[in-house]
């Protein structure tokens, strides 16, 4: 902490002003005329008389030590004092605010996030901002923000800081950085302050080209929270009127061990209750079994004993379903496949009348089929009009298989190196991978001239292409054949909620399927709302979900869809704080003492101008009014 000093220290000329106040004392005094009965008064009236005269020692008066007491503070409130600290001795200063989940952990039971320690401190910055200091907020989750630029309004500075709200997200520094550099450029300055948890990854891929003050929050107290919730259906359950689910819950701790109770609901109806220690070192992990006669609501709640520092994590909620059987179509032409799929018990096949009902699993040989909103597409023999501008499929020509991608699901456990194709897939000229990649296309498998099996993937279907016709390969004579569509099969459950139910992470709502082109109103939990229009597909994607709790998809007045986001990022829950972020050949560590603030000390002595102003005020008038009372009760005397 440095000397306090003046920010405008030639406002002290105005001290000059005292002269005048002093001469008004010189002058003679306005007497007023008056009958006395006695030449006693006259004495009163000579020492008066020597009292104004010029160069004479004038008398004691309080009125005029007030009235230079006045002007003595109002000069130094001109000056403007203060007390400069070291940190914010920058010219322009950007603030970073952390606003991630782990930023609303209370310090204490009733107490204060983390958040509103943060913001406390950053008040205190603007509150000490000097007339040549600016400051420029920028808030960060996930994402970051810029609210200001640089500006020391304090005014338009605490609006700024009051908007900054909690968001159910993780913590990412990178994007704050990048804005901070951004501004670095047009706006030269040599220093950033950081106000963080320390909730987020500790290698942040940036150069830091100016130095940071980290102010790392305090760590709050026990927090116990849940991670994980997803449904699996039993096996053997498929069609039965009571449909089986096993429910799993993970429950983890945080800064210590804590005690709490787990309660598992059923639209509206409690199913199960656990009492829980859980220990940060070993998570709970809970398996419920559950059945449901048709789409249901489980929801699991967190009642801990104790005080819990984050409240956001204690209740998770997902949607099931009546388990029923897969609803599969299979073009009759393609005989190998029908016969695989209709040999498995939770495929239930459907005629070409039922596909308006809708599907789950459409396989076929016609490039131009409708989907029927399947979940799972499969292109046999043919190809989609989109590849044939980059492809064609030559007949008799045959190939081979020259590598394959193990890892995408529809080959697990699938060898496809000893199949005969009797046809070649090849590429058109000039055509290379890139070109398929563009179209949105993966190869999964390569044969010696071109693709054999691709992969096109969107939020609500995977599609794949098999351009040559089974039948003239010698595929379905392997046993990875119906291993193959049995891969199909589990994908297309799992994407139509028939196999696993996870419940909803915050940071984007799940894809949602409505009526194509058509604008809807967004609820969010907080009871705000925005105009959200589907695309020429019908499908509403790419949703913040910002905040934990249900978000309804209106038509007007109606409900047409809602979902529920509960769970957050195991990290937040977990309440780590890291003492150091590691950058580009750069380590930062967080400041071991509180950030020091400008004090400025006018307005105090503003302040304190103002309340000798209105004594100076009362005591004349309480001077007049003892003199009228005085002669009021002469002249009362003398007519006695």
């Amino acid at each position: 902490m440095s000397f306090p000093g003046f920010f405008a220290p030639s406002m002290a000329l105005l001290a000059a002003l005292a002269l005048p106040i002093v001469l008004f004392y010189f002058l003679k005094l306005k007497r007023t005329r008056l009958e006395v009965s006695s030449l006693v008064l006259w004495q009163q009236v000579l020492a008066d008389h020597r009292v104004n005269a010029p160069f004479q020692k004038f008398k004691r008066n309080f009125l005029l030590l007030l009235q230079l007491l006045l002007l003595a503070l109002l000069v130094l409130a001109a000056m403007q004092p203060y007390r400069r600290a070291n940190v914010t001795g920058e010219q322009r200063l950007p603030i970073l605010i952390d606003c991630s989940a782990s930023m609303d952990a209370l310090d204490s039971q009733g107490g204060k996030t983390r958040l509103d320690q943060a913001k406390k401190q950053v008040e205190k910055l603007i509150d000490g901002l000097l007339p040549n200091q600016e400051l420029c907020i920028i808030r960060f989750a996930r994402s970051a923000r810029r609210l200001t630029g640089f500006t020391n309004n304090k005014r338009l500075l605490k609006q700024a800081l009051a908007k900054i709200k909690i968001q159910d997200v993780p913590g990412e520094l990178t994007d704050a950085m990048r804005i901070a550099e951004a501004l670095s450029k047009t706006a030269p300055f040599e220093k950033v302050v950081l106000f963080s948890d320390g909730n987020f990854p500790t290698q942040t891929d940036f150069a830091l080209p100016f130095e940071i003050d980290y102010q790392r929050l305090d760590s709050p107290g026990t927090n116990v929270g849940i991670t994980a919730m997803n449904a699996s259906r039993v096996e053997g359950s498929g069609g039965g009127a009571g449909g089986g689910w096993e429910v799993f819950i993970k429950v983890i701790a945080a800064n210590g061990p804590v005690s709490t109770t787990l309660e598992l609901w059923q639209d509206g109806k409690r199913l199960a209750v656990e009492d829980l220690h859980v220990d940060p070192k070993a998570a709970k992990r809970l398996v419920f079994h559950v059945t449901a006669n048709q789409t249901s609501t489980l929801t699991a709640k967190l009642l801990p004993d104790d005080f819990d520092s984050l409240s956001s994590d204690n209740q998770v909620s997902l949607q099931i379903s009546r388990t029923r059987k897969l609803l599969a179509y299979v073009a009759k032409p393609l005989i190998p496949e029908r016969l695989a799929i209709s040999a498995m018990s939770e495929v239930q096949l459907v005629r070409r009348a039922q596909l308006n009902d809708g599907i789950d699993l459409l396989i076929t040989d016609q490039a131009d089929a409708p989907t029927h909103d399947a979940k799972v597409i499969m292109y046999v023999g043919t190809l989609p009009q989109d590849l044939t501008s980059l492809m064609e499929v030559e007949p008799l020509a045959g190939t081979s298989m020259v590598s394959s991608d193990r890892f995408a699901p529809v080959l697990s456990h699938v060898e496809m190196a000893d199949v005969t194709f009797l046809d070649q897939p090849k590429r058109k000229p000039d055509v290379r991978e890139v070109d398929f990649e563009q179209h949105g296309y993966e190869i999964l498998v390569h044969g010696t001239h071109g693709p054999i099996l691709l992969r096109k993937r969107t939020e609500q279907t995977r599609e794949y292409v098999f351009p040559v016709h089974t039948s003239r390969t010698t595929l379905p004579y392997r046993v990875g054949f119906p291993v193959m569509m049995s891969n199909l099969v589990r994908m297309a459950m799992d994407m139509a909620g028939l196999q696993q139910i996870r419940a909803s992470q915050t940071g984007v709502l799940p894809p949602m399927n409505l009526v194509s082109g058509k604008a809807y109103t967004l609820q969010r939990p907080d009871g705000s709302k925005k105009t959200i229009k589907a695309s020429t597909t019908g499908t509403l994607d790419a949703i913040p979900a910002l905040r934990v709790g249900t978000y309804l998809i209106r038509n007007g007045g109606e409900v047409v869809a809602s979902r529920h986001v509960g769970l957050l990022n195991a990290h937040e829950t977990s309440l780590k704080s890291e003492r150091q972020i590691q950058f580009d050949e750069l380590a930062v560590s967080a400041a071991v003492s509180p950030l020091e603030t400008d004090q400025s000390f006018w307005p105090q002595i503003a302040w304190l101008a103002l309340a000798v102003l209105i004594f100076e005020w009362w005591y004349f008038h309480r001077a007049r009014r003892s003199i009228r009372s005085g002669n009021l009760n002469e002249n009362i005397t003398k007519k006695q």
